[in-house]
């Protein structure tokens, strides 16, 4: 072994998953380094219902005891 590290100690490291890490190696083959490190905005992402605000009170709804 060359003294590197391994795919899955990386992604513990980062805390990503092993495809998370296979995309990036991916994005950094295909293009530079800069655009395989930066985040892609996400073309297909539904528009959230609840603002932030919202969404913690449903949380706190969910988790009080009936």
């Amino acid at each position: 072994m060359d003294g590197g590290w391994t795919d899955e100690e990386i992604s513990i490291a980062l805390d990503i998953s092993v495809a998370t890490r296979e995309r990036i190696r991916q994005r950094f083959v295909e293009t530079k380094k800069e655009t395989a490190l930066s985040r892609q905005v996400q073309q297909n992402r539904k528009a959230r219902c609840l603002d932030g605000e919202q969404e913690a009170a449903n949380r706190m709804r969910r988790r009080s005891p009936s």
